[in-house]
């Protein structure tokens, strides 16, 4: 798919290796000083969590950042490649903490950016749920297979984007799962997590099919 008439690739942080996050596939808990800090990207730097105001701190953190889209990717572009593949439902706002240094003086360019993201409904299989449920030991879960995917995108927000000359434009992004109660007239979320399959659940969608959009 060709986003605006630009290409935008994709790449996937392997967040064992990259941002020294030991995530579990499926329950994620609280971020702790073992998984939160200061991930390094070429030349810039950037938080890897997102937090829930302008505060930088392990008890205000919200989400790990699990994705980067790069190759001339723009909030703007992403966020509508992934309206296209059904993510249309507005989220809250959540802040990250990013430094797009100068790559050729190694001067420092700290920004927060914001973002509320997009969620997609979704069904889980009631086996794919059975194995969260016994990851985290929690077999409430096994009774909720509906789901929001909720993806946040950041980036300079006065550019939209944040640069590299080895990556060319990029954005950053976290992802989660938010569980449903879907009753008579009502919907509400009553449990969020699974950081790395929601990550998972955007790569395999026709979104991020290997490699590039086109």
């Amino acid at each position: 798919m060709r986003v605006n008439n630009v290409v935008v690739e994709t790449m996937m942080v392997i967040l064992m290796a990259f941002l020294a996050l030991h995530t579990p596939i499926a329950c994620l808990g609280p971020a702790t000083s073992d998984n939160f800090g200061l991930a390094w990207l070429y030349e810039d730097q950037f938080y890897n969590w997102d937090f829930n105001d302008t505060r930088v701190g392990i008890s205000t953190t919200d989400w790990p950042i699990t994705i980067v889209f790069y190759g001339d990717a723009t909030k703007a572009k992403v966020a509508d490649a992934l309206r296209w593949r059904g993510y249309l439902i507005p989220g809250s706002y959540m802040y990250a903490l990013i430094n797009d240094r100068d790559p050729y003086y190694g001067t420092d360019n700290w920004f927060w950016d914001s973002d509320n993201g997009l969620k997609k409904y979704e069904r889980i299989s009631q086996p794919v749920m059975e194995l969260l449920a016994r990851e985290c030991k929690d077999p409430y879960l096994n009774s909720t297979w509906d789901v929001f995917i909720h993806i946040r995108l950041y980036a300079n927000p006065d550019t939209g984007y944040i640069f590299s000359p080895w990556l060319g434009k990029y954005v950053i992004a976290s992802t989660h799962l938010d569980g449903l109660y879907i009753g008579f007239l009502t919907i509400a979320e009553v449990w969020s997590g699974f950081s790395s399959f929601a990550e998972f659940s955007v790569y395999i969608s026709p979104l991020t099919i290997i490699g590039r959009m086109q």
